[in-house]
């Protein structure tokens, strides 16, 4: 159903567990990044690294995309600005931003947080490079999204964010003879009667015939600085 994992989520939350959702599809095609980002939830890395004995980095952009496709759940996404922390030379940590984009009613302008992500425990690590992004930006406010499948928004808690608003959850499409999940952006009905479907039918109606499974995720929630 539609709340399904959302509403898992939630009981977990109210009895202060964290609830952590793996579809199978994604533990087949991520396995190795799954299990570092448990062993590092549970506090198991064996690496653990103070923000004290790192520095601030500019990374390249082949850094960037290299960094976030094996450290960060959701892979690389596009963002304009960046900083790393780096420790004897290698790239521990990384978070980028990008500037949010005025929406109707809108009275001000900010920047998101779009990734962060590390490759091993780095103590404080987070709150050095937001404090550098704020110091060199002065933005007038932050926002940025946790994924209820992977995080309960403690880190953005730690970071002095505030809960926005509950994002319900929203849907994708699984392929069963391929075991993936397809973005729902890529089934829109106006693409749908471009490839020559029925337009008299709807999207559910559609994806059904093409023999798709609708997945409801576990909603997200939004955060502001």
């Amino acid at each position: 159903t539609r709340s399904y994992h959302y509403d898992k989520f939630l009981e977990c939350r109210n009895m202060n567990i964290q609830l952590i959702t793996i579809f199978s599809t994604f533990w087949r095609s991520n396995k190795n990044l799954v299990k570092n980002i448990l062993i590092n939830k549970l506090g198991l890395s064996k690496k653990k690294i103070s923000a004290r004995q790192c520095k601030i980095y500019i990374p390249e952009k082949n850094e960037i995309r290299e960094f976030l496709e094996k450290n960060h759940i959701q892979g690389y996404t596009t963002s304009s600005i960046q900083y790393g922390l780096i420790y004897e030379n290698e790239l521990v940590a990384l978070m980028t931003f990008g500037k949010t984009r005025l929406g109707i009613g809108s009275r001000e302008s900010g920047y998101e947080l779009i990734r962060y992500s590390s490759s091993q425990r780095i103590v404080g690590g987070a709150g050095k490079l937001l404090n550098h992004f704020i110091k060199s930006h002065n933005p007038s406010r932050i926002i940025s999204y946790s994924d209820n499948e992977w995080s309960d928004g403690n880190l953005y808690i730690r970071l002095g964010f505030k809960l926005d608003k509950e994002i319900k959850p929203s849907y994708w499409y699984l392929s069963p003879k391929k075991e993936k999940l397809l973005h729902r952006f890529n089934f829109a009905k106006q693409k749908l009667i471009k490839l020559g479907y029925d337009k008299n039918l709807t999207e559910n109606q559609i994806t059904k015939e093409m023999g798709l499974l609708k997945i409801w995720d576990c909603g997200k929630i939004k955060w502001i600085l």
